[in-house]
């Protein structure tokens, strides 16, 4: 199974970047699905972070921290699907304020369980966080945002990286022709070998077939000696 999708990885990528494409389109079309998109985001993001995250949290006010974020997250995330089954104007900034306050109270809950409770991180994680409260900052103070705009770039995002997903697609597709090309001539090659040697195999005399020989020589010698 490993190498069927190693082999045929570039019809997934082409196929990841085709679904891309068309999650820009249905976002522009219909904005109002960002709702149930980012909803669902979050409410798989904070299951699936609930259990390693707080067995692996030392610290118990962290823990107790971690434990309200992904709850918050969670009904965020449901909320958000609700509101997704809604058709009203002021949603966008709804919309907003609750992806702002998700983003702003993440980076909050990481500075203080790494500045004043000591929980391991790295650069990467401090510089995201850092972007986290800035934008959650600028959206909650903007109030909120129109979402037909986060749409034009939701679009914009997927058809750059289906741009790129498909260029993925392509080089490993050419990669994968050029094997079964080489693995081709190689294949050639090794029966031409094998020819050959079989060829060379034949030519030479066997055992039997020397010593057959050497005895009709011998004969001629003697027949050769009597005559003369």
């Amino acid at each position: 199974m490993r190498k069927f999708f190693e082999r045929y990885v570039c019809w997934f990528e082409w196929i990841g970047a085709a679904i891309i494409i068309i999650f820009g389109v249905v976002m522009k079309v219909n904005p109002i699905t960002l709702f149930f998109i980012v909803g669902a985001i979050f409410i798989i993001m904070g299951i699936f972070r609930a259990i390693p995250l707080i067995r692996t949290t030392r610290d118990r006010l962290t823990k107790w921290l971690f434990a309200v974020e992904i709850l918050l997250e969670v009904g965020t995330g449901a909320y958000l699907i609700y509101l997704s089954f809604r058709d009203e104007n002021q949603l966008g900034k709804v919309f907003g304020y609750l992806i702002g306050g998700v983003l702003y109270l993440r980076a909050l809950i990481y500075f203080i369980s790494t500045v004043l409770r000591k929980e391991p991180t790295d650069t990467m994680m401090f510089f995201a966080h850092i972007i986290f409260i800035t934008f959650g900052s600028l959206i909650i103070g903007n109030g909120g945002f129109d979402i037909n705009t986060l749409s034009w770039f939701i679009l914009l995002l997927s058809l750059i990286s289906a741009l790129f997903i498909a260029i993925k697609g392509y080089k490993d597709y050419r990669n994968y022709r050029g094997q079964l090309v080489i693995n081709d001539v190689t294949k050639k090659l090794v029966v031409n070998v094998e020819e050959e040697k079989d060829a060379e195999k034949k030519e030479m005399p066997t055992d039997s077939e020397i010593i057959h020989q050497g005895n009709i020589e011998e004969k001629d010698k003697e027949e050769e000696e009597i005559n003369a």
